[in-house]
């Protein structure tokens, strides 16, 4: 063969190679991500364990080492219903030296033996107490837009599976006989004095999960877990938050429960508002007495950081997944920056909190840590020092995608 037959040969060889790999990548984005080995602090690693739904409006939490994902919506792309409701539990193992899943099938989270005894979205934050996984209000089906309920479930956790879901129906009646439900609210649980105890903070008393929302209030409940066997006492009223919110998950530094962002609707409209720069963290009753959990103070720290990427630039965040991870700080992870659609990528981080002093610190590039893409409705989580950004809102359409890395 000629020599110049030969050149054109192999140059044609490698064109198709380079087509193929080309095809694979835009067809098969995952490729890229699965030869990562490990969540890292350079950037965000595509998790290798996906959710089996796409998947909005959700939480996650982890213990012991494992990751749980519950419940959840598959919003409706025509806005006629709310979608369907989900009553998954998913988990896997995590690595502890990689953040990555151990026990992924097929590159999925797999399902846990029980499953909830009923749908439920709209419960945002993952809260677990001494093998025990709590699902607390939200919007369980119903019609075309669900029904706002009151009931807790808890998840008895036996070697990283969850096998069996005890339901506590009413809970919410004694406390608040007006309106016995809760959606899109805050919840997290907190060790005051030899107790703990389960937080209800804020949230929309709206019966279903129609556009808009309302109703929302500034009310906070609390409830003893009984550390035998996971049951909730009687909720009881505590100090309110200092303005109505919604849409954000309280963390606990230090003893405080901190609340970050969320909306804020002024006190003459009922039907929401827009996302808040607002920081306050509650001091508790650690007297053992009568009184011991209750919330004494509610005071302000410092607020979110200006989003100078955003046009106009807005410090305020709502509908993201927000985690503490020890030692590091408190992690904002996406969200809507103005309560109306606005989603952004940023990655917040409120390092050292003491009291009201916070140094937020905040990523809009990629290669400052900022999520893959802009996000908001997904859930959070964290082990060790590593964060998790599982689903949500992605681009106007629910994704199951989980994301992860290493905080520096």
């Amino acid at each position: 063969m000629p020599a110049e037959s030969i050149v054109r040969s192999f140059t044609s060889s490698i064109t198709r190679s380079v087509s193929i790999l080309l095809t694979i990548l835009l067809v098969f984005p995952d490729v890229q991500a699965a030869a990562q080995t490990a969540c890292n602090s350079s950037g965000w690693t595509q998790f290798n364990a996906k959710l089996l739904n796409n998947t909005e409006t959700f939480n996650a939490v982890v213990n012991n080492g494992y990751l749980y994902a519950i419940g959840g919506l598959i919003a409706d792309p025509t806005g006629n219903t709310a979608g369907t409701f989900l009553n998954t539990v998913q988990y896997v193992k995590l690595d502890s030296t990689t953040g990555l899943a151990t026990n992924a099938t097929a590159g999925f989270m797999n399902l846990t033996t029980a499953q909830l005894p009923t749908a439920i979205a709209r419960d945002l934050c993952g809260v677990v107490y001494h093998g025990y996984v709590y699902v607390v209000g939200g919007v369980k089906p119903s019609g075309n837009w669900g029904s706002t309920t009151g009931d807790v479930s808890r998840g008895k956790i036996v070697n990283g599976d969850i096998t069996s879901w005890t339901p506590q129906t009413g809970l919410l009646n004694t406390a608040d006989p007006t309106h016995p439900w809760i959606q899109l609210h805050g919840t997290v649980i907190a060790t005051a004095g030899a107790s703990t105890y389960l937080y209800i903070i804020g949230g929309s008393y709206k019966t279903d999960a129609s556009k808009p929302p309302s109703n929302i209030t500034s009310e906070v409940y609390y409830a003893q877990i009984n550390a035998t066997d996971g049951s909730l006492g009687t909720f009881k009223r505590t100090l309110d938050y200092p303005t109505r919110i919604y849409k954000t998950c309280p963390v606990v530094v230090n003893g405080n429960i901190y609340v970050a962002g969320g909306e804020d609707p002024d006190f003459t409209n009922p039907d929401g508002g827009p996302a808040t720069d607002k920081v306050y963290y509650a001091t508790l009753d650690t007297s053992n007495g009568s009184t011991n959990g209750a919330i004494t103070s509610w005071s302000p720290a410092n607020s979110l950081p200006l989003n100078t990427s955003r046009t106009p630039a807005t410090p305020s965040m709502a509908s993201q997944a927000v985690v503490y991870v020890n030692t590091k700080g408190i992690l904002m992870m996406g969200g809507d920056a103005s309560g109306n659609g606005g989603d952004n990528n940023a990655l917040l981080e409120g390092k050292s909190p003491t009291g009201g002093n916070i140094n937020w610190s905040i990523w809009t590039t990629p290669s400052k840590l900022a999520l893959p893409g802009n996000v908001s409705r997904n859930a959070g989580a964290t082990f060790n020092h590593y964060g998790y950004s599982l689903g949500g809102l992605v681009k106007g359409s629910d994704s199951s995608a989980v994301n992860c890395f290493l905080v520096p």
